[in-house]
């Protein structure tokens, strides 16, 4: 049997999932961090030589709140990637059937369209755990003798068993796991693992802002798992101090904080933003906040904790079961979870020494640069691909 070309030289992955340009992430169906975290681990992998392939819907809000008809043309991709999409009739349940007969379509003609062309796909990779998108490449990768490693974002917190199981995800090579709990309760050592992802250091600055202002950044989903009106409830309790409030994400939420900003100008929603001007704004923040409530997703890993890292500012959060223990050192816990616990924290952190300012940031830059960091964490995704491929091949497919 011929050795898997991944194992020694640059390989064809074929990756499903919604790895989509920066233009779509206003669209409120589309998570913009799924998009910035594929990104920056495909960006990864093609520097080591993979040359990487991807199929994806377009995510929509279902009719009427959404478009009828979705055209494949709709779907624009991150801009260093080759993709293919599909139309669809965007009706509740009836577009997941579509779905599903649509990647099991292109992912046949995919598959057999590089095979006919002498550079066949080496591997699939798929983001998260849909069944729509999963049973395809369960069934036609088992079928074509092509391993498949499953990317595991976010398990619902009823019956997560049963969500992998709809989505045949045992059959995987291989399985991520972004979240440590769901990683300890659902994987198996031998063959999967634990990730979370990667930071991009955007160290701008080894202090606060010190202009009499203290400037509090929430970025992620304007949602109630995102736990926006907890923010907004603790800004109205800060108000014997100058603060700003900034926001950036969308959904349906956003109302709430325009109507908050229109009696309070210290708030501002800034709606999706291109990744450069996410970086600038955040190079400006003094606080960062994940008010994500642990009673919605206890066992998740919030993606954002990795783009507040990149500023080595202070970060409250929630600690859901989800955040990995080493974690602790670099987050501050927001408990109780409550806007007065909120306020009370946020006030805490203003009153930060000098020695405990700079004591914090170093902790940050040493968790991200000597551990944390996307080269390091790609290196351990290709490493821990690599095998998995190799496991396949001995087992004689």
């Amino acid at each position: 049997m011929q050795p898997n070309p991944l194992l020694t030289s640059p390989a064809h992955v074929l990756w499903c999932g919604p790895v989509l340009a920066q233009t779509q992430f206003a669209n409120p169906a589309v998570s913009a961090a799924a998009a910035v975290w594929q990104g920056h681990l495909i960006e990864k992998l093609q520097a080591k030589g993979l040359t990487v392939h991807a199929i994806s819907h377009g995510p929509q809000r279902a009719f009427p709140m959404g478009p009828l008809r979705v055209s494949a043309r709709q779907t624009v991709f991150a801009a260093n990637l080759v993709g293919v999409s599909m139309a669809y009739w965007n009706l509740p349940r009836w577009r997941e059937w579509q779905w599903e007969a649509g990647y099991r379509h292109h992912l046949a003609a995919q598959i057999q369209s590089h095979r006919d062309r002498g550079h066949p796909f080496d591997c699939i990779v798929s983001y998260n755990a849909e069944h729509y998108l999963t049973r395809p490449i369960a069934q036609l990768g088992a079928q074509m003798q092509i391993p498949w490693f499953a990317i595991v974002a976010d398990l619902p917190k009823a019956d997560p068993a049963g969500f992998l199981a709809r989505g045949q995800i045992a059959r995987a090579t291989g399985r991520v796991f972004l979240s440590i709990k769901n990683y300890e309760v659902f994987g198996n050592p031998q063959r999967d693992l634990f990730f979370e992802g990667g930071v991009v250091p955007h160290f701008a600055s080894d202090t606060l802002v010190n202009d009499g202002v203290t400037r509090i950044a929430y970025f992620g989903g304007y949602t109630d798992l995102g736990g926006v009106r907890l923010v907004l409830e603790a800004a109205s309790l800060l108000t014997n101090r100058a603060y700003e409030f900034h926001f950036v994400g969308a959904g349906k939420e956003g109302s709430a904080i325009d109507k908050a900003a229109q009696s309070d100008r210290r708030i501002v929603n800034h709606g999706a933003l291109p990744q450069e001007a996410l970086i600038n704004l955040g190079q400006q923040m003094d606080i960062f906040i994940d008010p994500r409530p642990t009673q919605y997703s206890e066992n998740n890993f919030p993606s954002k904790l990795l783009t507040y890292l990149g500023f080595a500012k202070p970060i409250i959060s929630t600690m859901g079961l989800g955040v990995p223990s080493t974690y602790h050192a670099v987050l501050l816990p927001l408990d109780p979870e409550s806007a007065p616990g909120l306020a009370r924290r946020i006030t805490e952190v203003v009153d930060w020494s000098s020695a405990q300012k700079n004591a914090y940031i170093k902790r940050v830059h040493d968790f991200v640069l000597l551990d944390k960091c996307w080269d390091i964490q790609a290196q351990r995704f290709y490493a821990w691909m690599q095998n998995g491929c190799a496991q396949f091949n001995a087992k004689g497919r």
